[in-house]
């Protein structure tokens, strides 16, 4: 399937979502694939976010590469991908003095608890394996 209108196509993801289609991909008319070069295709899928709380950190307490949050069901996973530079300065202020006893997953990750932290906004249920993305810190409620 392919259009030039654009609400066109996103009537077609919603209307496509149910039987597993998980977005859009965005080309020029005259633009061919190329696999090296990521930049001349743009891939579009919904997302919702979620409130969660933040309940422990992978990496370093001053630089973690990661946070443990639960969400509203009780489920609680590690997000992915890796915290950006500002966004881990920004959790490791947010925690400092809230960190509880680490310990090791059955993968050999080293999570350390955070008690009481703060809430954060996440985007769940992304791409084909159903991540949950760090979006930032709840400071507003």
């Amino acid at each position: 399937m392919a259009t030039t209108n654009r609400a066109e196509a996103l009537e077609w993801a919603t209307a496509l979502a149910p039987q597993g289609v998980e977005g859009l991909v965005a080309k020029a008319l005259g633009s061919a694939y190329r696999p090296a070069d990521r930049s001349s295709w743009v891939k579009w899928r919904p997302t919702d976010t979620a409130d969660a709380r933040l309940v422990g950190i992978t990496g370093p307490p001053g630089r973690p590469h990661a946070v443990v949050v639960e969400l509203a069901d009780g489920h609680r996973t590690v997000t992915s991908p890796r915290l950006s530079p500002t966004q881990s300065r920004q959790v490791a202020m947010a925690i400092g003095n809230k960190l509880g006893a680490p310990s090791r997953t059955a993968s050999g990750t080293t999570v350390t608890a955070v008690l009481d932290g703060p809430l954060v906004e996440a985007r769940t249920g992304t791409g084909r394996h159903g991540s949950t993305r760090f979006v930032r810190l709840r400071g507003d409620i």
